[in-house]
């Protein structure tokens, strides 16, 4: 595989990051929103599946923000067979993880929002 063409998958996964972020704000915004104004209100049957639906939407998102990261890192390498690897890339991988680890637990801190609003003593 030439420069070009690893350097053109690394730019395609860059993309693909950005979108699964966005997916994953909108997703996360969506919950928040829903807990916020009617978490209370919800059965429990309706919280669980709201639940469930955003664990597998929005974890989705952040174990595949890891799985891009992990194929970006293996182009990294043989990028770095071919010449040495820039700042940015040498770093690139490190950053995505955190941002993984990040949307990991934003997840888990939205459904713990979503407890605390329908176990709340003043609702």
């Amino acid at each position: 595989m030439t420069e070009y063409e690893i350097l053109d998958l690394v730019s395609s996964n860059s993309s693909d990051l950005a979108t699964m972020f966005s997916v994953y704000l909108s997703l996360l915004s969506a919950y928040i929103a829903v807990a916020y104004l009617v978490g209370a209100r919800l059965s429990f049957f309706q919280a669980t599946s709201l639940s469930l639906l955003f664990l597998y939407g929005a974890g989705g998102q952040a174990l595949g923000q890891y799985n891009i990261n992990l194929q970006t890192s293996d182009l990294l390498n043989r990028l770095a067979e071919i010449r040495p690897l820039t700042r940015f890339e040498d770093q690139y991988i490190t950053n995505g993880n955190i941002w993984a680890i990040v949307m990991g637990i934003g997840v888990f801190v939205a459904i713990s929002f979503m407890w605390s609003v329908r176990h709340s003593k003043t609702g």
